[in-house]
């Protein structure tokens, strides 16, 4: 009798507990962002999975590019670093290396025999060449739910080949702004309405020939008022080739140190080999003779160029939104000195042909994640890619903890951050992939995005190729004719010889193998 009631005492404990933990499981569902559809139950299923205590081998190396500043602590006692391990039941080791040292660093373990599980290159095809990384395909289909919900479905065909996946690249929530273009025409506000081009700077009729008179005039009519010659209507990175200028000629050019490509036929062909090419060339030196380009422009970097607007020396730009936001440590750099003074996106300048813009980010662009060949345990590293896609952990790696470090309005589908900067330098990060996330973006930022993502140049093709490598002194070449065409110090018709070395030295292996991958992608 005893045995019998103390086996449906137990029965009864069973019964309870279980009913507790899925009445815990309802309360974790119902949080911001996780309702009961259907793809919201997949996402918890993914998460579920990750808890799971798994057996590793070992705990997983990750090799990620430093772009700001880390807490001076071990990554274990990083507060986000640690909260990721203990939610998704998963051990990792991080090495955070700057960014400029990533390539160096990723080269040496790999000559070593010692790569990290997870690192980040859009060339995969190169590390599959190699041997270096695993097809993903079925790990994506077994454990990645979560990835397969967050990253586009034009993204896949950018990481594919022989069929199969070889790369996680970054994700994007549905929401509007995640997708809209980042890139577009910025401008010191303020003087563009003192000098009376309002309303011609934010309509569709604004072409080069209007956009020059606006530059013209910010670099002669004294547009900050101090009766000084000190400064210029357009300023330009050495890194950005003056984007928006080649995009009004319908010239997908963003940055140096690749190649842009454009239909013509059936068959790519590189920008600078274009008749187009040479007449943007054209204006820009022009440009540069009257003198109304930032002649520093040459040795303009990053800083450089947050300096030229924050001390109030260029006007405009082809460039990212993110300045335009109040908080942004350049316009608050800006407004410090300057009161009056205001960062807007305006038009980009239309060009002879209608086009307009800067090119277009590729889809999931931005760093692919790749698992080494010689990652342990492939499932587990796969699952944590998973868990850092999935809602909390993406707003985890993010955001950082709710009711900490951000506030969440259910309402508005609102992120409200309570923090100034960036929270990985204070709490450490584990955003081994990214998803695009801007529901904490301010609305000058959300006006930004509606501007620039109406205007993009189309890239037809944003990978790799051998050929690329084999002869990637050809890019100097490329870049060294421009910039020396722009300044004067060779006449225009260097384009011309410059595109046959071009040719001559391996530009034609390049264009052969770049068609014969665009074909495949199309």
């Amino acid at each position: 009798m005893r045995k019998s009631r103390m086996t449906a005492l137990i029965l009864v404990f069973v019964l309870v507990l279980a009913l507790a933990l899925t009445a815990c499981g309802q309360k974790e569902a119902d949080q911001p962002g996780q309702g009961g559809s259907e793809a919201d139950k997949v996402e918890q299923q993914g998460n579920d999975a990750g808890a799971k205590q798994i057996e590793q081998t070992r705990p997983i190396k990750i090799l990620m590019a430093q772009a700001f500043e880390q807490p001076t602590m071990p990554y274990k006692e990083m507060p986000i670093p640690k909260e990721v391990m203990k939610r998704s039941g998963i051990e990792f080791e991080i090495e955070f290396v700057p960014v400029g040292d990533y390539d160096t660093k990723l080269n040496l373990y790999m000559a070593a025999g010692n790569p990290p599980d997870i690192f980040k290159k859009e060339n995969f095809e190169f590390w599959k060449a190699q041997g270096a990384i695993i097809p993903l395909s079925d790990l994506i289909d077994q454990y990645g739910p979560n990835i397969k919900k967050m990253v586009l479905p034009e993204a896949w065909k950018y990481v594919k080949s022989e069929g199969e996946i070889y790369a996680i690249p970054k994700g994007q929530r549905p929401e509007p702004g995640n997708g809209g273009e980042v890139n577009g025409v910025l401008a010191r506000w303020d003087w563009v309405e003192k000098l009376g081009f309002a309303e011609k700077a934010m309509s569709e009729d604004f072409d080069l020939d209007q956009y020059h008179d606006l530059i013209r005039a910010m670099t002669f009519d004294d547009p900050d008022g101090d009766g000084e010659d000190n400064t210029y209507g357009l300023g330009d990175r050495i890194d950005w080739n003056f984007g928006h200028i080649m995009g009004a000629f319908g010239l997908p050019l963003h940055r140096h140190g690749s190649y842009g490509w454009v239909k013509r036929g059936d068959q790519v062909v590189a920008t600078h080999m274009t008749e187009e090419y040479k007449q943007a060339l054209k204006l820009l030196s022009e440009w540069y003779a009257e003198g109304v380009i930032d002649p520093e422009f040459i040795i303009t970097k990053g800083k450089d160029h947050k300096e030229k607007y924050s001390k109030g020396i260029i006007g405009t730009s082809g460039h990212h939104m993110w300045y335009v936001a109040k908080k942004n440590a350049v316009n608050q750099s800006l407004v410090s000195s300057f009161p009056d003074a205001e960062l807007k996106m305006i038009m980009p300048p239309k060009g002879p042909e209608g086009h307009r813009g800067l090119e277009r980010r590729k889809p999931g662009g931005g760093g692919s994640a790749l698992i080494s060949s010689k990652a342990p345990d492939p499932e587990v590293t796969m699952m944590l890619l998973d868990y850092v896609m999935s809602e909390e952990g993406a707003n985890l790696v993010q955001f950082g903890f709710e009711g900490e470090d951000y506030t969440y309005d259910q309402e508005n589908n609102k992120v409200n951050l309570l923090y100034d900067g960036q929270i990985q330098s204070a709490k450490g990060t584990a955003r081994i992939v990214s998803v695009t996330d801007r529901r904490w973006v301010e609305s000058e930022i959300l006006e930004a995005i509606s501007m620039t993502e109406k205007y993009t140049i189309l890239n037809e093709f944003y990978g790799m190729v051998p050929a690329m490598g084999e002869y990637a002194e050809l890019l100097k070449l490329v870049e060294e004719t421009t910039i020396k065409v722009i300044v004067g110090q060779l006449p225009l018709e260097a384009v011309d010889d410059m595109q046959q070395r071009w040719l001559k030295n391996g530009g034609d292996k390049v264009t052969e193998q770049v068609n014969q991958e665009w074909k495949k992608l199309n």
